[in-house]
């Protein structure tokens, strides 16, 4: 494997610095070529040039340090993709539009483009008009990568918006898993691991899953507690 320059290295643990800093991580200047994270106060692990990490078992015992850890090494795999696909990029050429849009993506009449900034690389989908000339409907999503992407194969008809679940959806489908697993009905053996293989995909899909099922949890744990109150 060819060895990164420092050049490149430099330029990925900048934005991914921003990455990890707009998601509650704190990032520590880069030492002996690895890039230290820690998490709530603690150290959490290193992340290396490829993408990679460096950790202690003991780091990560701490309650959410193992989640924070996993969603960390997601971000800097994501963030290593996009760069690369940056560099390789050509400029998207269309009016009133620097040349430092990136053209990501262009399928069926929509664009998806990457923009480098101050606050990281920037994402946003387009449709093209005026013959191809320039763009329009322009979708912002700032550093959110996959949330572009998504966006794009809707608008390019890559996918149905009916195959598209927000995360909204998904956490309520994964409590509504956990509460079938959970409960006391007998369930055959063959329909518990596609719940439970279909409940570590939606942990993939959505990182702030547990913020969102203690969300809704709450609200509905309130909700009932108003209508006893009520019935008194």
């Amino acid at each position: 494997m060819a060895e990164i320059n420092k050049e490149a290295r430099a330029s990925f643990y900048k934005e991914l610095a921003h990455r990890l800093t707009a998601e509650g991580y704190a990032v520590e200047p880069e030492a002996e070529g690895l890039l230290p994270v820690r998490w709530h106060g603690s150290d959490l692990c290193r992340i290396t040039a490829g993408g990679g990490a460096q950790f202690r078992e003991a780091d990560l015992a701490l309650e959410g340090c193992r989640e924070a850890f996993d969603r960390a090494v997601d971000i800097a795999a994501e963030v290593k993709q996009y760069l690369q696909l940056m560099e390789a990029a050509p400029v998207l050429k269309a009016m009133s539009l620097d040349e430092r849009y990136k053209l990501l993506a262009d399928f069926n009449g929509a664009v998806l483009a990457g923009h480098p900034t101050s606050r990281g690389v920037q994402f946003v989908t387009w449709e093209w008009g005026y013959g191809r000339a320039g763009v329009w409907g322009g979708h912002y999503f700032g550093g959110n990568f996959a949330k572009a992407k998504r966006d794009f194969a809707l608008r390019a008809e890559l996918i149905e918006r009916d195959a598209i679940f927000e995360p909204e959806q998904l956490a309520e489908v994964y409590r509504a898993i956990h509460e079938t697993l959970d409960g006391d009905n007998a369930i055959t053996e063959a329909r518990r691991k596609l719940l439970e293989s279909a409940a570590e995909q939606i942990e993939n899909a959505v990182p702030d899953l547990e913020q969102r099922v203690n969300q809704s949890n709450q609200q509905e744990l309130e909700l009932n507690m108003e209508s006893g109150q009520s019935m008194i």
